[in-house]
Protein backbone atom coordinates (compact mmCIF):
# COMPACT_ATOMS: atom_id res chain seq x y z
CA UNK A 1 0.00 0.00 0.00
CA UNK A 2 0.86 3.67 -0.42
CA UNK A 3 0.90 4.05 3.24
CA UNK A 4 3.46 1.37 3.68
CA UNK A 5 5.96 2.00 1.14
CA UNK A 6 5.84 5.70 2.11
CA UNK A 7 7.20 5.05 5.50
CA UNK A 8 9.22 2.49 4.21
CA UNK A 9 11.26 5.24 2.66
CA UNK A 10 11.18 7.17 5.30
CA UNK A 11 12.72 4.43 7.73
CA UNK A 12 15.66 4.58 5.32
CA UNK A 13 16.02 7.98 5.15
CA UNK A 14 15.00 8.51 1.65
CA UNK A 15 12.05 9.70 1.20
CA UNK A 16 13.04 12.75 -1.47
CA UNK A 17 14.93 10.06 -3.74
CA UNK A 18 13.60 9.48 -7.14
CA UNK A 19 12.12 6.36 -6.63
CA UNK A 20 10.20 7.95 -3.75
CA UNK A 21 9.29 11.03 -5.37
CA UNK A 22 8.18 8.76 -8.36
CA UNK A 23 5.74 6.35 -6.39
CA UNK A 24 4.63 8.73 -4.23
CA UNK A 25 3.41 10.88 -8.07
CA UNK A 26 1.88 7.31 -9.14
CA UNK A 27 0.09 6.22 -6.11
CA UNK A 28 -1.66 9.77 -5.79
CA UNK A 29 -2.91 9.81 -9.02
CA UNK A 30 -3.83 6.27 -8.49
CA UNK A 31 -5.85 7.42 -5.13
CA UNK A 32 -7.51 10.15 -7.28
CA UNK A 33 -8.83 7.92 -9.89
CA UNK A 34 -10.04 5.26 -6.71
CA UNK A 35 -12.15 8.41 -5.51
CA UNK A 36 -13.58 9.07 -9.22
CA UNK A 37 -14.54 5.34 -9.10
CA UNK A 38 -16.17 5.78 -5.62
CA UNK A 39 -18.44 8.76 -7.28
CA UNK A 40 -19.47 6.62 -10.26
CA UNK A 41 -20.09 3.43 -8.75
CA UNK A 42 -24.18 3.33 -8.04
CA UNK A 43 -24.06 4.55 -11.42
CA UNK A 44 -22.60 1.67 -12.84
CA UNK A 45 -24.54 -0.80 -10.07
CA UNK A 46 -27.00 0.47 -11.60
CA UNK A 47 -28.28 2.38 -8.31
CA UNK A 48 -28.91 5.88 -9.34
CA UNK A 49 -32.53 5.73 -10.51
CA UNK A 50 -33.86 5.16 -13.92
CA UNK A 51 -32.07 8.14 -15.74
CA UNK A 52 -29.37 7.11 -18.37
CA UNK A 53 -26.06 5.24 -16.64
CA UNK A 54 -23.97 8.46 -19.13
CA UNK A 55 -26.12 11.04 -17.45
CA UNK A 56 -25.75 9.68 -13.56
CA UNK A 57 -21.86 9.35 -14.28
CA UNK A 58 -21.88 13.41 -15.26
CA UNK A 59 -23.80 14.08 -12.53
CA UNK A 60 -21.92 12.29 -9.84
CA UNK A 61 -18.59 13.58 -11.19
CA UNK A 62 -19.81 17.24 -11.77
CA UNK A 63 -21.11 17.07 -8.19
CA UNK A 64 -17.97 15.84 -6.81
CA UNK A 65 -15.99 18.88 -9.20
CA UNK A 66 -18.29 21.27 -7.28
CA UNK A 67 -17.65 19.84 -3.87
CA UNK A 68 -13.67 20.42 -4.87
CA UNK A 69 -14.31 23.67 -5.90
CA UNK A 70 -16.09 25.03 -2.94
CA UNK A 71 -13.56 23.07 -0.26
CA UNK A 72 -10.71 25.35 -2.14
CA UNK A 73 -13.21 28.14 -2.13
CA UNK A 74 -13.50 27.67 2.09
CA UNK A 75 -10.18 26.58 2.05
CA UNK A 76 -8.45 30.20 0.49
CA UNK A 77 -10.94 32.59 2.56
CA UNK A 78 -12.70 31.27 5.54
CA UNK A 79 -10.21 28.94 6.72
CA UNK A 80 -7.31 31.03 7.35
CA UNK A 81 -9.08 33.30 9.63
CA UNK A 82 -10.65 30.76 12.01
CA UNK A 83 -7.41 29.21 12.42
CA UNK A 84 -5.84 33.06 12.88
CA UNK A 85 -8.49 32.51 15.67
CA UNK A 86 -7.25 29.20 17.30
CA UNK A 87 -4.21 30.52 17.32
CA UNK A 88 -4.49 33.40 19.25
CA UNK A 89 -6.02 31.55 21.89
CA UNK A 90 -1.75 30.12 22.10
CA UNK A 91 -3.29 26.57 23.19
CA UNK A 92 -1.32 23.78 20.88
CA UNK A 93 -4.55 21.38 22.07
CA UNK A 94 -7.26 23.49 21.02
CA UNK A 95 -5.22 23.98 17.49
CA UNK A 96 -5.18 20.43 17.24
CA UNK A 97 -8.49 19.50 18.20
CA UNK A 98 -9.69 22.48 15.43
CA UNK A 99 -7.81 21.06 12.80
CA UNK A 100 -8.90 17.31 13.20
CA UNK A 101 -12.40 18.45 13.80
CA UNK A 102 -12.06 20.60 10.65
CA UNK A 103 -10.78 17.84 8.55
CA UNK A 104 -13.84 14.83 10.29
CA UNK A 105 -16.29 18.11 9.39
CA UNK A 106 -15.22 18.11 5.52
CA UNK A 107 -15.30 14.07 5.22
CA UNK A 108 -19.04 13.59 6.85
CA UNK A 109 -19.88 16.89 4.97
CA UNK A 110 -19.09 14.77 1.76
CA UNK A 111 -20.63 11.73 2.99
CA UNK A 112 -24.12 13.69 3.71
CA UNK A 113 -23.92 14.79 -0.41
CA UNK A 114 -24.07 11.40 -1.03
CA UNK A 115 -20.19 11.57 -2.47
CA UNK A 116 -17.89 9.55 -0.31
CA UNK A 117 -16.10 10.22 3.02
CA UNK A 118 -12.70 9.57 1.04
CA UNK A 119 -13.51 12.19 -1.31
CA UNK A 120 -14.47 14.25 1.94
CA UNK A 121 -11.53 12.76 3.26
CA UNK A 122 -9.14 13.87 0.26
CA UNK A 123 -10.89 17.90 0.07
CA UNK A 124 -10.40 18.47 3.77
CA UNK A 125 -6.34 17.85 2.87
CA UNK A 126 -7.17 20.30 0.28
CA UNK A 127 -8.89 22.88 2.02
CA UNK A 128 -5.69 22.88 5.38
CA UNK A 129 -3.08 22.70 2.32
CA UNK A 130 -4.37 26.69 1.79
CA UNK A 131 -3.60 27.82 5.10
CA UNK A 132 -0.42 29.24 6.09
CA UNK A 133 -0.65 27.09 8.63
CA UNK A 134 0.21 23.97 6.63
CA UNK A 135 3.71 23.37 8.07
CA UNK A 136 2.58 23.25 11.95
CA UNK A 137 -0.61 21.28 10.47
CA UNK A 138 1.26 18.71 9.51
CA UNK A 139 3.54 18.55 12.44
CA UNK A 140 0.56 17.93 15.20
CA UNK A 141 -0.97 15.54 12.37
CA UNK A 142 1.88 13.25 11.98
CA UNK A 143 1.36 11.24 15.02
CA UNK A 144 -2.74 10.59 14.56
CA UNK A 145 -1.39 9.32 10.96
CA UNK A 146 1.00 6.95 12.37
CA UNK A 147 -2.28 5.87 14.66
CA UNK A 148 -5.06 6.00 11.80
CA UNK A 149 -2.98 3.52 9.73
CA UNK A 150 -2.70 1.05 12.77
CA UNK A 151 -6.49 1.20 13.35
CA UNK A 152 -6.99 0.58 9.66
CA UNK A 153 -5.09 -2.32 9.17
CA UNK A 154 -6.15 -3.77 12.59
CA UNK A 155 -9.76 -3.36 11.20
CA UNK A 156 -8.42 -4.99 7.86
CA UNK A 157 -6.94 -8.10 10.09
CA UNK A 158 -10.38 -8.43 11.85
CA UNK A 159 -12.28 -9.05 8.48
CA UNK A 160 -10.54 -12.28 7.68
CA UNK A 161 -11.51 -15.32 7.73
CA UNK A 162 -8.96 -18.15 8.91
CA UNK A 163 -11.07 -20.87 7.90
CA UNK A 164 -11.83 -19.68 4.18
CA UNK A 165 -8.60 -18.64 3.46
CA UNK A 166 -7.16 -22.15 4.58
CA UNK A 167 -9.53 -23.90 2.61
CA UNK A 168 -8.89 -21.19 -0.56
CA UNK A 169 -5.63 -20.36 -0.11
CA UNK A 170 -4.16 -22.05 -3.49
CA UNK A 171 -6.44 -19.35 -5.03
CA UNK A 172 -5.12 -16.37 -2.90
CA UNK A 173 -1.86 -17.46 -3.11
CA UNK A 174 -1.84 -17.41 -7.18
CA UNK A 175 -3.70 -14.54 -7.22
CA UNK A 176 -0.94 -12.36 -4.94
CA UNK A 177 1.80 -13.31 -6.68
CA UNK A 178 0.32 -12.52 -9.79
CA UNK A 179 -0.63 -9.04 -8.31
CA UNK A 180 2.93 -8.40 -7.46
CA UNK A 181 4.74 -9.62 -10.68
CA UNK A 182 1.95 -7.55 -13.33
CA UNK A 183 1.56 -4.56 -10.25
CA UNK A 184 5.63 -4.15 -9.96
CA UNK A 185 6.08 -5.17 -14.12
CA UNK A 186 3.65 -1.87 -15.04
CA UNK A 187 5.30 0.16 -12.45
CA UNK A 188 8.56 -0.35 -13.21
CA UNK A 189 7.54 0.50 -17.25
CA UNK A 190 5.91 3.51 -16.54
CA UNK A 191 8.87 4.76 -13.88
CA UNK A 192 11.72 3.71 -17.01
CA UNK A 193 8.92 6.04 -19.21
CA UNK A 194 9.92 9.03 -16.79
CA UNK A 195 13.43 8.38 -18.12
CA UNK A 196 14.55 7.02 -14.38
CA UNK A 197 17.73 4.62 -14.49
CA UNK A 198 17.27 1.07 -13.64
CA UNK A 199 17.87 0.75 -10.27
CA UNK A 200 15.47 3.46 -9.08
CA UNK A 201 12.99 1.87 -11.26
CA UNK A 202 13.02 -1.43 -9.76
CA UNK A 203 12.76 0.43 -6.44
CA UNK A 204 9.43 2.58 -7.83
CA UNK A 205 8.33 -1.24 -8.80
CA UNK A 206 8.71 -2.64 -5.75
CA UNK A 207 7.11 -0.26 -3.84
CA UNK A 208 3.90 -0.33 -5.64
CA UNK A 209 3.77 -3.91 -6.34
CA UNK A 210 1.24 -4.63 -3.94
CA UNK A 211 -2.56 -3.62 -4.01
CA UNK A 212 -3.13 -0.61 -2.63
CA UNK A 213 -5.35 0.03 0.29
CA UNK A 214 -8.07 1.60 -1.28
CA UNK A 215 -8.64 -1.55 -3.31
CA UNK A 216 -9.95 -2.58 0.44
CA UNK A 217 -12.54 0.24 0.50
CA UNK A 218 -13.59 -0.04 -3.16
CA UNK A 219 -14.18 -3.47 -2.63
CA UNK A 220 -16.08 -2.73 0.33
CA UNK A 221 -18.29 0.61 -1.53
CA UNK A 222 -19.43 -2.18 -4.62
CA UNK A 223 -20.16 -5.22 -1.67
CA UNK A 224 -23.03 -2.64 -1.01
CA UNK A 225 -24.72 -2.60 -4.76
CA UNK A 226 -23.87 -6.66 -5.31
CA UNK A 227 -22.20 -8.38 -2.43
CA UNK A 228 -19.70 -11.16 -3.38
CA UNK A 229 -19.40 -14.50 -2.02
CA UNK A 230 -17.77 -14.76 1.03
CA UNK A 231 -15.17 -16.87 -0.69
CA UNK A 232 -13.91 -14.40 -3.44
CA UNK A 233 -14.37 -11.29 -1.09
CA UNK A 234 -11.36 -13.32 1.35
Amino acid sequence: STAVSMKSFQDMGQPNNPSARTALAIALFDDIVVILFLLILPALYGAGGDSPVALQIVTAIGKGVLFLGGALLIGKFGITPLLHAVARTRSRELFTLAVVALCAGIAVLGAALELSPALGAFAAGVVVSESIYRHRIMADIMPFKDLFLAIFFVSVGLQINLEIVMGDWVRIVGFSILILIVKGTVAYNVARIFKLRLRPALLTGAALASSGEFSLVLLAKAADFRPADESTQQ
